[in-house]
């Protein structure tokens, strides 16, 4: 009688165990942002700002900084207007809110990956996107490259999305990555990306969508009207075409003369452009 092999013993059991255990696992997430990091990393910046604030007959200067990312090799740099206008968190008006607030950017430097500083200036807001844009005062003594968002990449709900952006002061300016998902999607009154909450840490970096395309911007949608003290801002994406379509129409430096204050009174929404006008430089 011909004796069978028992594979059952608790040393084969246990040698499948460490067998498995030591086989790699898929990371598809981890893979997609290492590659985009290594990819995109030239073309994210921090935008060193210096804001005068004005309110209630009090003002102040601070010292800000922002996430944005460059769009061409000119060092045409987008961002959100609310990371260069604190008044701008307070255009919905919300209850109880009566002072009204000004903001003017007196001075900004684009600190770009190859350790540039390039003194520069705000060129265009567009207040009903909250997008900003800034240009260099000088062209770029080195080459930079830019994110090109002139193509229509798009993402659906529960889609994963991946964020790209530079950490503060703190964290040495050093690229982050997070992966997402979209929660819903709006349609009205333009496509918007709609994300959780915890996004709004990450306003102002580089969305992609899960095939590793440019999606847009990560921003957010402020209050509009008088609101509520319940209502609260939502994190989205602006689809890449629409910040295009706005960025084209951004000036040269030399063509923008110092801005004036900002005000923007805590009881009054801002005003959309009229359609196929151009958003307004300060």
């Amino acid at each position: 009688m011909k004796l069978r092999p028992q594979f059952s013993s608790p040393l084969f059991v246990l040698a499948g165990v460490l067998l498995l255990s030591s086989t790699p696992r898929a990371d598809p997430q981890g893979q997609m942002l290492r590659a985009l990091s290594a990819k995109y990393k030239p073309s994210l910046v921090t935008l060193s700002l210096i804001v005068k604030l004005s309110a209630g007959g009090y003002e102040d200067q601070s010292e800000l900084e922002a996430s944005g990312f460059l769009l061409d090799s000119s060092g045409l740099v987008v961002t959100t207007n609310s990371a260069i206008d604190p008044a701008a968190a307070f255009a919905g008006g919300s209850e109880g809110m009566g002072a009204s607030m000004s903001s003017r950017v007196v001075g900004v430097k684009i600190l770009a990956t190859d350790g540039q500083e390039i003194p520069a200036k705000v060129v265009l807001r567009d207040k009903d996107k909250n997008l900003a844009f800034v240009r260099p005062l000088k062209a770029p003594v080195k080459k930079l490259s830019g994110v090109n968002f002139q193509n229509s990449a798009t993402a659906q709900i529960g889609e994963p999305i991946y964020f790209l952006g530079r950490l503060g002061k703190t964290g040495g300016r050093a690229v982050e990555a997070k992966s997402s998902r979209i929660v819903s999607v709006l349609d009205k009154p333009r496509r918007m990306y709609v994300l959780d909450a915890f996004a709004y840490l990450y306003v102002g970096n580089l969305a992609f969508n899960e095939k590793g395309q440019p999606l847009g911007l990560l921003t957010q949608r402020l209050p509009i009207g008088k609101a509520r003290l319940s209502e609260r801002s939502l994190p989205i994406i602006i689809p890449a075409r629409d910040v295009w379509e706005v960025a084209r129409q951004a000036p040269q430096a030399k063509d923008v003369k110092d801005a004036k204050a900002v005000t923007t009174p805590a009881k009054s929404g801002s005003t959309p452009a009229k359609p196929g006008a151009p958003a307004n430089p300060f």
